[in-house]
């Protein structure tokens, strides 16, 4: 009898898998959870136009607030309630001064603006970039206006002159930006103004007139009987936001005027085709002009049964190239090919041919307007509520890095290994 003594043979239908194979088929799970991942990061970032909230800070309550963003990133958060703050791109408190007023923000970071009666030293002001009074310009009494930058960086600002409830006038004043008084007007009346791109200075004088002056306080020309520049925005042609009484309601149109006073067109001549003589208009914050020329301003219009607010974007000859209605718009930023405003559905932007891209949901203060950052991150200030409108943060709205970044630093370098392991498993 002869016995074989051996290894029995494998009695299953199928070879053990190999080492090999196991680290393919590893490899190849891990690549489709990869590129699953990839793929809903970048559906995300689709889906949501890259609007995640970046940061928030919080704010003290107050009733209205002013966002400013410098070249270097710089934002500059201001309420009349405890001053400017100054808050470095990625949301960190810089520094807090406590004593400005309303302040204009140069493109290098600069703060214009007069301080109250009792602070000292009491006059118009200059804040450098890390915070420090620059320069001071000493004043009796009375109080200061909004200071507005013209594009020499000449710095335009209206001194209040008063002596407790005496007012004595209102004085003009031009400043270089190294602090010297350049010109002065003195003037008995209220005198709007705004500063046009060429540098001309268009002021309400005395007279009734609107008068032209050149950046270094020379007359140029005069529009007789002008209407009080309010809440005017000059491009090569004067945009006037002009609310005119008128039997029966008020009107708020939108006057074009070329600066040698011809009056060019005005938008929309309401009354002229209301045939319920009777109106309730007004507009909401200042005229914006883009770059492209464009016009765009905010009307409510609470003439009939519904009432709602528009915004308007004009083209430069006076015709109308869209209208946006919602029961509330704040006053509109414009930035490359994007239009925010808030709206009663919250946080709102749109494209240049009016069609919305995306809404955040959200309250947010209408009664300040939004700062639009250079790389496009969105700056606005969060409310309370609706109702009260009173604001209570600052929130950054744009590209969030996290994702991105996820993406770039761990997922992608994964799918480079996996593709290398099975590459080499194929090749052995």
């Amino acid at each position: 009898m002869i016995v074989h003594i051996g290894i029995t043979p494998y009695q299953g239908s199928k070879m053990p898998p190999s080492k090999k194979d196991k680290r393919v088929r590893n490899a190849m799970v891990i690549l489709v959870i990869a590129l699953a991942a990839l793929l809903l990061i970048s559906a995300y970032e689709v889906v949501n136009y890259g609007h995640e909230v970046k940061w928030t800070a919080k704010l003290p309550d107050d009733y209205y607030f002013q966002i400013r963003q410098s070249n270097d990133g710089t934002i500059y958060v201001y309420g009349p309630e405890y001053g400017l703050r100054a808050f470095n791109p990625d949301g960190k408190l810089k520094w807090i001064y406590s004593d400005a007023g309303m302040p204009a923000i140069s493109d290098n970071g600069t703060a214009y603006f007069g301080r109250s009666a009792g602070c000292t030293p009491f006059g118009f002001n200059a804040l450098a970039p890390d915070g420090q009074i620059s320069w001071s310009y000493p004043v009796a009494n009375g109080s200061f206006g909004i200071p507005t930058i013209g594009p020499d960086g000449t710095i335009y600002v209206l001194h209040d002159i008063s002596n407790n409830s005496t007012n004595y006038g209102f004085e003009f004043m031009a400043f270089s930006p190294q602090g010297d008084l350049v010109w002065e007007r003195w003037l008995q009346r209220y005198p709007g103004f705004a500063v046009c791109v060429n540098g001309t200075v268009l002021l309400n004088t005395d007279d009734n007139n609107i008068t032209a002056f050149s950046p270094e306080g020379n007359m140029l020309w005069r529009i007789p009987n002008g209407p009080i520049l309010y809440d005017a925005v000059c491009s090569y042609t004067i945009y006037q936001d002009v609310n005119l009484g008128e039997v029966g309601g008020v009107r708020a149109d939108l006057y074009a005027t070329a600066l040698n006073g011809s009056l060019l067109w005005r938008y929309p001549d309401y009354l002229a085709n209301n045939t319920h003589n009777m109106a309730n208009l007004y507009c909401i914050g200042t005229p914006l002009v883009d770059s492209n020329g464009a016009v765009y301003f905010v009307r409510y219009n609470g003439t009939g049964p519904n009432p709602y607010t528009s915004l308007f974007a004009m083209n430069p000859n006076g015709t109308l190239r869209w209208e946006y209605r919602n029961s509330t718009i704040g006053m509109p930023s414009v930035q490359g090919d994007t239009i925010v405003v808030q709206t009663s559905s919250g946080l709102t932007t749109l494209n240049l041919d009016g069609h919305v891209k995306w809404t955040v949901n959200g309250h947010y203060a209408s009664s300040t307007p939004l700062a639009i950052g250079t790389d496009g991150t969105i700056y606005a200030i969060t409310a309370t509520s609706d109702v009260w409108n009173m604001p209570n943060g600052i929130v950054a709205i744009g590209v969030n890095p996290t994702l991105p970044l996820i993406g770039a630093f761990i997922v992608i370098p994964v799918i480079a290994i996996c593709l290398v392991v099975i590459w080499k498993a194929k090749k052995d």
